[in-house]
């Protein structure tokens, strides 16, 4: 690994720092020539605070510094601004002798922080004990006799004007690759290098040292965000951060009011990215205390508007989904926009609905279906958001699914409408970015970049169970299975717009198998890849044992691509044995170790099971879903004293299970029995293959005899 020579000079200043002045003064030429580190300065901070991950300290030019427990600079001279309209920002005035340290109790956790107090702005920096990540807090005052236009306030500033830096151990290739929101638009989170500029947030790998940085705003009572970050000319490692919030249209402060910026959110020692990218939405949720919503099953047929979407023809599908849908899964039906007839009035259309919502989500109800609708972007006002879902709640439905865009009220309003919950009832509203129009493969294989950190800003956005829109229509059986698991994997619903009936067999059985699917959702391993991930990690731990499930996706059309991947990237253990399940093939492919080699076919997918080898006797997977066992068994053990293995499960009627086991030497099978009459056991090698189908959905037992 490649340090930058900033950050070595600050160790060698550290540990020379009883040597002669003339030394001292070396150094920083040094500093100053060879690399053009930023303000580097050995005098004693004014103040610091400690934490067991990094330390905090003022400088006696008034400039905040974060260090490494091993003292290395992290990010040295923040500071706030203020920018008034048509002028440059400006240093808003902090010192370290009205600063002070301070308790800090939020919903993010208790810690400690520093508190500047000064006649034009309120500045506060907070740490939380065992947590990598700081907030910042800043509320400008208008200290002067007349109004002032204030275009943006920045809480957090690293600029190279002021000295500022944030330093990045990049390695030989001095490359950092940065996920950001492009400010002019688009769908999904991009892949950038060099300088950058991100609405709401960005989080930031080097590739080579795995270091990465994570910068985000956690409210959103201003319209506009915006994070830059910047690699200073010829100072390789180091970088200008701002992080900004304002509003579209400047706004007056009058003399002694006061304007509060959004609350930032910066991860200073961010050692798993992906990790890092989860906790920000949490902290987003948990800051503002946005309501829980519920971990209900959706799954089940979107209506699209574009086949006959009157009340007849939906009961017909309710019908047909209440029957052999429901063994499959599908429990819902989500009407999307088509049950209005005007997106400014929000008015039911009449003529396809005559009866209104009410009696049909009654029907959903009956079939023991759940009914959801989509809210566009027409409200405006809290207001009118509350008086919306009180008229959902009395129809029926059972959530609104409301699209947040451009055009939406204010996302604090939207959230303190929720977080209020100024309506009755306990309606769930999902606020979501609106589906993107209908699309090929690709357009799945972009969306999964979105990972924790949605195009619109917003982390607390249910970006889970967001996906493009299913128009499942558009894609090959190939592609149906690629796309359908990505969406279960990320622990989407999934929702394609052929009704059930219409579906072909293999698409059933495909959906079959990735339904109900699981509230946690897979990771992306190679989330600031070149092409969008490829390769999703997904670690479940039950009472039964514990899966790796790894989703490996070829999102090329026309060429098999094949891959090796080490399994430290999967987080695994290097020289461990893992039993290795090829979901969708329906088959044992033996054990492995170190490295993950496969081959995926075009528009393909390959889902698989790694299961620690034991040297004995063990469950490897079922066939039924994605999860491969970890989802159906309530028990697995093994008895040394009885040489048996067995388990406990639930299991759906008719599905055809073959549950496969791994039988190392010098292990021999003698009896296989299962609670299912007809059940077969297979030995093949190391491998055992037990099938049965059950005729009724309930409680399985089995067990092997050695």
């Amino acid at each position: 690994m490649q340090t930058t020579i900033n950050n070595h000079l600050y160790v060698v200043n550290r540990f020379f720092s009883t040597f002669l002045i003339p030394a001292l003064l070396l150094l920083l030429v040094l500093s100053s020539g060879a690399n053009g580190a930023a303000n580097y300065r050995p005098e004693k901070a004014k103040r610091t605070l400690n934490t067991d991950r990094y330390a905090l300290s003022i400088q006696r030019d008034n400039l905040v510094d974060i260090h490494s427990i091993n003292d290395l600079p992290i990010m040295l001279n923040a500071c706030p601004t203020v920018t008034y309209v048509d002028q440059e920002p400006r240093r808003l005035k902090v010192t370290y002798q009205q600063s002070e340290r301070v308790s800090i109790n939020t919903p993010l956790g208790k810690g400690n922080g520093l508190r500047f107090q000064s006649d034009e702005c309120e500045w506060l920096v907070a740490t939380y004990p065992g947590q990598p990540f700081i907030t910042v807090d800043l509320t400008f005052t208008n200290d002067s006799k007349k109004p002032v236009q204030v275009q943006a306030l920045s809480p957090w500033s690293l600029n190279e004007d002021r000295d500022g830096a944030a330093y990045v151990e990049l390695g030989p290739s001095g490359v950092l690759r940065v996920l950001s929101n492009p400010p002019e638009g688009g769908s999904f989170p991009q892949i950038a290098t060099g300088s950058t500029t991100s609405v709401g947030h960005l989080a930031a790998l080097a590739p080579e040292t795995r270091e990465g940085l994570l910068c985000g705003f956690l409210t959103q009572q201003r319209a506009l965000q915006t994070l830059a970050l910047e690699p200073q000319s010829g100072k390789n490692g180091l970088y200008s951060l701002t992080a900004t919030c304002g509003d579209a249209a400047p706004v007056e402060v009058a003399p002694g009011e006061t304007l509060r910026a959004d609350t930032l959110y910066v991860s200073v020692q961010e050692l798993d990215l992906a990790d890092g990218l989860r906790r920000y939405a949490q902290a987003a949720r948990r800051l503002e205390n946005y309501p829980a919503l519920p971990k209900n099953v959706q799954h089940g047929w979107a209506v699209t508007g574009d086949e006959a979407t009157n009340e007849t023809a939906i009961r017909r599908v309710m019908d047909d989904v209440s029957g052999e849908g429901r063994d499959f899964g599908w429990t819902h039906v989500h009407l999307g926009t088509a049950w209005m007839n005007d997106a400014t009035t929000l008015t039911v259309d009449t003529e396809d609905f005559p009866q209104g919502l009410e009696p049909l989500a009654r029907y959903a109800h009956e079939r023991g279906l759940t009914l959801g609708i989509t809210v566009p972007t027409g409200l405006t006002t809290p207001d009118a958001l509350a008086t919306f879902i009180a008229t959902g709640n009395q129809w029926g439905v059972d959530s609104i699914e409301m699209d947040y865009g451009p055009s939406t009220m204010a996302p604090g309003d939207i959230y303190s409408a929720l977080r209020d919950r100024n309506y009755p009832g306990p309606l769930p509203v999902y606020v979501r970015q609106p589906e993107t129009t209908p699309s090929p493969l690709s357009a799945w294989a972009e969306a999964s970049r979105q990972y924790y950190l949605p195009p619109t800003g917003s982390p607390r956005l249910d970006t889970q169970h967001t996906t493009p829109g299913q128009w499942d229509g558009k894609l090959s059986d190939s592609q149906f299975a690629t796309a359908f698991s990505l969406a279960a994997l990320q622990g989407s619903y999934l929702r394609p717009t052929t009704p059930f009936s219409d579906q072909s067999t293999l698409r059933k059985q495909i959906l079959g198998r990735l339904i109900p699917g699981l509230d946690v959702a897979a990771h992306p391993i190679d989330l600031f890849g070149d092409a969008p991930p490829q390769q999703w990690h997904l670690p479940l731990k039950t009472n039964a044992g514990t899966w790796n499930i790894l989703g490996i996706f070829n999102w090329d059309e026309t060429q098999a691509k094949t891959f090796r991947t080490p399994l430290t990237d999967f987080s695994l253990n290097p020289g461990v044995r893992y039993t290795v399940y090829d979901f969708w093939a329906g088959r044992y492919l033996g054990i492995i170790k170190d490295t993950l080699q496969l081959e995926v076919p075009p528009s393909g997918v390959r889902i698989l099971g790694l299961r620690f080898a034991e040297r004995r006797p063990m469950f490897v997977a079922t066939n039924r879903d994605y999860t491969q066992g970890a989802s159906d068994h309530e028990e697995i053990a093994w008895s040394h004293d009885k040489q048996q293995l067995s388990g406990r499960m639930s299991a759906t009627k008719g599905f055809p299970y073959a549950l496969s086991f791994y039988i190392p030497e010098p292990y021999r099978l003698t009896t296989a029995t299962c609670s299912v009459d007809g059940s077969k056991s297979v030995v093949e090698g190391e491998s055992t293959l037990l099938t049965f189908t059950p005729t009724e959905t309930g409680e399985v037992t089995w067990s092997l005899q050695f």
